[in-house]
């Protein structure tokens, strides 16, 4: 299973583990799988249950980081679970884990190869916010991720950036669904 650094492997003390590099979080490059380094460990069940873990503590950190640093009173939680370990409806979203690094869609799988700044981007998504770059940017090395002016700083840009921030419009989209009454439906002429 590919991983975006070495600290999975540090956390389960993985002696059959692979890490040599610069963490994909630290690559200078614009991309989501910068290709940086090699980290592997092997796909067992208690590696991806500690992948989900993992991602269940960091992912929301960088919301409540954000919030906070904003004086925003909120708190975010989000939970990444094995689907076989819940029940049905229980789930928000279900989704493959694909067991690279790679660009798809958040609602086609998430990637065991995706650093916690493009989870959290992901999540982001799931939540209802919108890429803030420019289309089919990233998806070759010919055409280098490009946010939109401005964008440099958003958690939804530059989603590989550690330093990007989920900004007070963001906060603000995503909770508006829970505290917003929903329009009244407009009657024609």
């Amino acid at each position: 299973m590919e991983l975006p650094d070495c600290a999975l492997p540090r956390e389960l003390a993985a002696a059959d583990a692979t890490c040599r590099g610069t963490p994909y979080s630290a690559s200078p490059a614009p991309e989501a799988c910068p290709g940086s380094g090699t980290f592997t460990i092997p796909a067992t069940r208690a590696a991806m249950r500690a992948l989900l873990a993992r991602w269940s503590r960091e992912a929301p950190a960088y919301y409540n980081r954000d919030a906070a640093y904003f004086g925003l009173p909120v708190r975010y939680r989000f939970t990444f679970v094995d689907a076989a370990e819940i029940g049905p409806g229980q789930a928000d979203i279900v989704l493959p884990l694909a067991l690279t690094c790679g660009r798809t869609p958040y609602f086609a799988s998430f990637r065991s190869g995706w650093s916690l700044p493009v989870v959290a981007h992901e999540v982001g998504h799931v939540l209802g916010l919108l890429d803030e770059y420019e289309a089919f940017s990233g998806i070759t090395r010919l055409y280098p991720k490009t946010p939109f002016p401005g964008a440099e700083i958003s958690r939804m840009g530059l989603s590989m950036r550690e330093g990007t921030r989920v900004l007070p419009l963001h906060h603000y989209l995503v909770l508006r669904r829970f505290f917003c009454p929903p329009p009244r439906p407009v009657r024609a002429p």
